[in-house]
Parts: C-alpha cells; sequence; structure tokens
C-alpha cells in the first residue's frame, strides 16, 4: 500500500478525532509521514484510547501538527 492510499484509507476516521482539522502528506527526518493536523496537542493522559492518533497508519509514522484554529471562510 502506498503512502497516499494509506492516508485516504484512514482520513475519515482521523477526522473524527478531537481537535483534528486536516490529514495530509508530508516528511519527518527524511521518511515519508502521513501528517495529523490539529488545533491544539493534549496530554496522552486526558485522551481515551480510542481518541490518540496512532503513531504508526498501515506501516507509515504519523506526525502530528498544531496549527490552531483552522480561519472559517
Amino acid at each position: 500500500m502506498t503512502i497516499y492510499e494509506a492516508k485516504e484509507k484512514s482520513e475519515a476516521d482521523l477526522m473524527r478525532l478531537p481537535n483534528v482539522v486536516g490529514v495530509g502528506l508530508g516528511t519527518k527526518a527524511g521518511q515519508e509521514v502521513i501528517t495529523v493536523l490539529v488545533t491544539k496537542k493534549v496530554p496522552l493522559t486526558q485522551l481515551q484510547p480510542h481518541e490518540i492518533v496512532p503513531p504508526v497508519i498501515e506501516g507509515y509514522m504519523t506526525d502530528v501538527i498544531t496549527i490552531g484554529q483552522p480561519p472559517t471562510p
């Protein structure tokens, strides 16, 4: 499975998680990653297990990036 296919397959589930406002592709330390854009990062201790962004999706690492609240059109 390509990273694009992994992103497409998981995007709807990721978008249902608290504070998630976007999902994309990027690089981190020279590796392709699935980026998860959030309004703010929350300590893992304040999240339920089903609310946590998985560290790996279909063999690809994830990278959670804080972008704040996106502007409303």
